[in-house]
């Protein structure tokens, strides 16, 4: 029969931590040891228990979870940076603000899509975004961006079913220039 104070087993037990019971020590909540961390040691005891293996899977889980957070801080970072030269582009382009009405406000991005890879060391990232623009004159359209980090295209696409390359000096794509001979200026 098992005794309440713990028997003699107990007392022969030499991890068994005997603390008196007159001091009492209230801790605090412990902080994340490190800002990458997902769980905090007593909810990872309280998750997967505090035996080794328990142990070993916050560790897991955390570095999981740390990587994750650099993946998506990084694609936010570019994301940001391509939303920002698409937003400039758009506003710097003439023929884009001619069809626009002489302004454009762009609206913030409502579609994303990332992707990253390293290979022999050598990082590439890729992100696209979409977001809507209105301008003065009522016309409506959607801007998609493309961007690698180091340059960023655009394409315009209005309500009308125009399309423009932004940041170029080509004219709407499907239009036909027509230029005379005598149009011509021969020096």
């Amino acid at each position: 029969m098992l005794r309440a104070d713990g028997g003699w087993l107990d007392k022969l037990n030499p991890f068994k931590k005997n603390a008196p019971a007159s001091t009492s020590i209230e801790r605090a909540p412990t902080q994340r040891a490190k800002s990458g961390e997902l769980l905090s040691k007593e909810m990872s005891e309280e998750l997967f228990g505090k035996g080794l293996m328990g142990k070993l899977a916050s560790k897991v889980v955390n570095a999981a979870a740390g990587a994750l957070k650099e993946q998506f801080e990084s694609a936010r970072e570019v994301t940001d940076a391509c939303y920002e030269d698409a937003v400039r582009a758009v506003k710097l382009d003439s023929a884009v603000l001619n069809a626009f009405g002489g302004s454009v406000e762009c609206g913030p991005v409502i579609s994303q899509s990332s992707s990253s890879s390293n290979v022999n060391g050598t990082k590439q990232t890729r992100v696209g975004i979409a977001f809507q623009c209105r301008g003065a004159n009522g016309v409506a359209g959607m801007i998609q961006a493309q961007s690698d980090g180091a340059t960023t295209t655009c394409v315009a696409n209005l309500q009308d079913g125009r399309q423009f390359q932004v940041g170029s000096a080509s004219s709407v794509y499907g239009d036909v220039i027509d230029v005379d001979a005598s149009d011509v200026i021969d020096v």
